[in-house]
């Protein structure tokens, strides 16, 4: 299994601000296997579908807010895309038009910590 950092993109926004839209041009632009995580508030996962394809695999994570209430989701999803094969070269994560920006970076560093212990 491949071990070291893979570098974690974080596009937030408000609703209609253009993250899918962003994310769908740095997808088709990509020299390189992107993983994606899309996470939206309600429980049918809109921007899931609207996210076009890559070599790298996406995750919806959907009824709830990534940086509050989906941290645990989050670091499974993180854990599969990590041990997954082959690893993705970069990982994107489009949080909900509804998360809070401010405490994206404390939801990231929770997931770094429990990562700490896969040596990655």
């Amino acid at each position: 299994m491949t071990t070291g950092p893979v570098p974690v993109t974080v596009i937030a926004g408000y609703l209609g601000a253009g993250k899918t839209t962003l994310l769908n041009h740095l997808l088709r632009s990509a020299d390189e296997r992107v993983a994606v995580i899309v996470n939206d508030i309600g429980s049918i996962n809109i921007d899931a579908e609207l996210v076009e394809s890559n070599d790298g695999s996406t995750i919806a994570l959907t009824n709830g807010c990534l940086c509050c209430s989906l941290i645990d989701g989050l670091d499974v999803a993180f854990e599969s895309l990590l041990e997954a094969e082959p690893r993705p070269e970069r990982i994107v994560v489009e949080a909900s038009g509804a998360a809070l920006p401010a405490s994206l970076p404390a939801t990231s560093a929770a997931c770094e910590r429990s990562f700490s212990a896969l040596g990655n």
